[in-house]
Formats: structure tokens, sequence, C-alpha cells
């Protein structure tokens, strides 16, 4: 269990952790409310308030925090330090400031689904639940490229929206062998841009290697994702040593899983000493026979790691019915764990266009869900958990979702 407890005192947040221990594997201390709404992506089971802090809540604050726990399905308790116990609010009902309010628009939380009875005249408040993924030790994930444009970011993006989906904190890492991609692919520069936020600001991976203050700088979350991308508006001028990627990760260490797309780099001279950072490495095939054949030594040296004992799987990206799987499988000599499909390029263009993951589109998601789905499962996940569904939260602290008004120049 994982708990945010909210005080000013630390042995207050001492006693908490002995009182539940050992249920508490992780306590994450906050000194007011401002700090905890800043980490509303972090998945908590408990969230623990000091009543003398309680007590100096705004109206405003104890809304947004009821719809967020209702949503999240967190149990809040109430610390009453003089009486040494703790008391559970049961879903804000006894706190007067709640009483008849009505609802105040957030961008950070939504409401729990409402059913529509048959002669759409009763409406009523459902729970509906759904299996998703919780308490898992973090996974660094590694996803490389069998050949060029073989669509390992096309896979590390969508995954990263599945899981965001599923409440699942997810950090997108780009590891920078070669130009930078994700920053323009998403748009972050215009969507920053468009909201007069200075895109500088933010941390990115050139900061990391390049030893710029990091603590200045904020992390840049985006719908439970957090974007660990270059910059491709800054030059990085020092080589990528293994330092460099222990400080990345560590940066995200409140993630469940890191999703690092490597591109079509493993034959670089570097990608092996990355490997000791990585749980599972995914290498993306384009099923396409001349890109396997032209490909045959990354196809060797990915069997030859997994003999090393690498834990890598292959999928095939692009499946269609012209796929000829029984030969593609006999030349492989390995059975891939997923298959993705082909997705029009059409949908491709539109979400990039629209600076978005083409899993966010409703008709591709419909494509790609179910095989997404197994993905997840079958790599980074043994336990399932039960709880309400309500849609994940879409934390944004830079509230740049709108559609770009501005582009770089000469893109």
């Amino acid at each position: 269990m994982q708990a945010a407890i909210i005080c000013k005192d630390k042995e207050i947040l001492k006693q908490i952790n002995r009182m539940y221990y050992p249920k508490l594997k992780k306590s994450d201390h906050y000194l007011n409310v401002k700090q905890f709404k800043e980490c509303y992506m972090i998945y908590y089971n408990f969230l623990f308030i000091h009543n003398e802090i309680s007590n100096h809540f705004s109206q405003y604050d104890w809304q947004e925090i009821k719809r967020y726990c209702q949503k999240k399905g967190i149990t809040v308790l109430i610390y009453n330090e003089k009486e040494r116990k703790t008391e559970l609010l049961n879903e804000f009902e006894k706190n007067k400031h709640m009483e008849s309010e009505p609802c105040m628009e957030d961008e950070t939380v939504e409401l729990r689904p409402l059913h529509h009875s048959a002669d759409q005249k009763n409406i009523e408040k459902i729970e509906v639940i759904k299996t998703i993924y919780s308490n898992i030790p973090q996974k660094n994930i590694g996803i490389v490229n069998l050949s060029q444009r073989a669509g390992s970011t096309f896979v590390t993006l969508n995954m990263a929206k599945a899981l965001s989906d599923n409440g699942v904190l997810t950090s997108v890492i780009e590891i920078p062998f070669k130009a930078p991609y994700i920053f323009d692919y998403l748009g972050i520069q215009q969507k920053l841009l468009a909201d007069d936020i200075n895109f500088n600001n933010y941390l990115y991976i050139n900061d990391v290697i390049e030893k710029v203050e990091i603590k200045k700088k904020k992390l840049l979350y985006e719908d439970c994702i957090l974007w660990m991308v270059c910059n491709p508006l800054r030059v990085i001028n020092n080589p990528l040593e293994n330092q460099h990627i222990h400080n990345i990760i560590k940066l995200c260490k409140n993630t469940s899983v890191n999703l690092c797309d490597l591109g079509s780099n493993l034959l670089h001279s570097s990608f092996e000493e990355l490997l000791i950072f990585l749980d599972v490495v995914l290498l993306i095939v384009d099923p396409l026979p001349s890109e396997i054949i032209l490909n045959e030594k990354t196809l060797e040296k990915f069997k030859n790691l997994q003999d090393q004992g690498l834990e890598g799987y292959m999928i095939i990206n692009k499946y269609c019915k012209g796929v000829h799987m029984k030969e593609l499988i006999e030349y492989l000599e390995c059975s891939p764990i997923a298959y993705i499909p082909f997705i029009n390029a059409e949908y491709i263009y539109e979400a990039v266009y629209n600076y978005k993951i083409p899993y966010e589109l409703p008709k591709v998601k419909a494509l790609l869900n179910h095989d997404i789905q197994m993905l997840i499962e079958k790599v980074l996940f043994n336990e399932k958990i039960k709880i309400s569904e309500n849609k994940v939260n879409k934390y944004n602290p830079l509230k740049h979702l709108k559609k770009m008004k501005v582009r770089r120049g000469g893109d």
C-alpha cells in the first residue's frame, strides 16, 4: 500500500508510518495541500491529513480533493494528534464545506460515469468494476527496432497512453542515440507557446547530459505520462554515459513503468552498456521480408543477447492478412508475443497533425486496444487488482491541451 501524508511535523509522519506498518510499503510526505495537488498523477491507497492542516483547507481545496479521491478510490483519513487516532472521512459527508456545494470545474479530475435508464428520465451514479494494474515494482522497458522505421516510437507512445488510461503513471524516455523525434511529434514547443509558457523552464534529457542545474527545471507531465525527451532546439555536446542513463532513470523514480525508445540502435556501441538498466527489451519487427533480410546482423545480435540471459521478446508491428506468419516465424526462429495491427496512414497523419498519440483517436484505439492490452499483461504485470473505474486523471500542470496555434519556423 502507498500513502500520501499531508503534515508539517516529521514526528507525526513517523507516528503514522508506525501505526500502519507493515501495511504501508511507502509514504510520501507533503507540507501542504498545494504540494500534494502537484503530485496528483501518483497512485495512492490512502491520504492522511493532519487535522491542524485540514482545519485551514479552503472550500475549493476540499471540493477538489473530494472529487479526486472519489475518482481514484483513495481512502481519506484525518489524523488527530491530541487523541492519537485517525478518523475516517466517509466521502467527506461530515465536512460542512461540502454540503450542497455545486461541482466546480477542474481540469485535473473528471466525474464518475452516469447510467441512463431506458426512459432517459432517471439518472443514477453507478460503479463500474474494471481490472487495472497497481502496486507494481518499477520496470524499465527498452523498445528497439529491427529495421529503420519498424515502429519503436509508435509502440512506445501507444503503450504509454494505454498504461496512462489504466491509471499507471508512466515515463517515456528518449535515449539520445540520434536526432530527437518525440519533442516535435508531440508538438511540445507549440503547446507551451500557445499558452505563453517558456518551454525552456522544463527538464529535458539535454539538461541531464549537459549537467545543467536540473533542480531549477520542472518535469514535463501530460496525461499521467512523464516525458523525458530530447529538445532538438539545443545541441547535446557531451557523449552519452552510463551515469547519464542512471540520472535520467533516477528522475523517473515516481513512475511505475519507464518506456525507453531506443530507435534502430541495437548495434550501437553503447547499447550493451544500457542493458544493465533495462528489465525487458522488446524488438519491434516490420514483417516485410526485405526489411528482415537486410537486418540479419541485428537479428543475430538480439538472439545472442537472449542466449546471454536477456529477457527479450519480439513484437510484429504493421501486421495484416498479407503476412505469411508461418513462414515468418520459421525464419525468425521465435514466436512473437504480440501482433500490432497495421494502421491506416490516414489515421497516423491525423494524429500527428493534431499533436496526439494515435491511441488517443477512438478509431485507432479500437484497432489497437486488444493487442496493446495483451502486450502490457504479458510483459509488465503479474498481479491485477479490482478497483472502481473512473477515467484516469488527466493530470496536466501545463494546461496545454489546446490545438496548436504556433509552429516552429521552417516546419
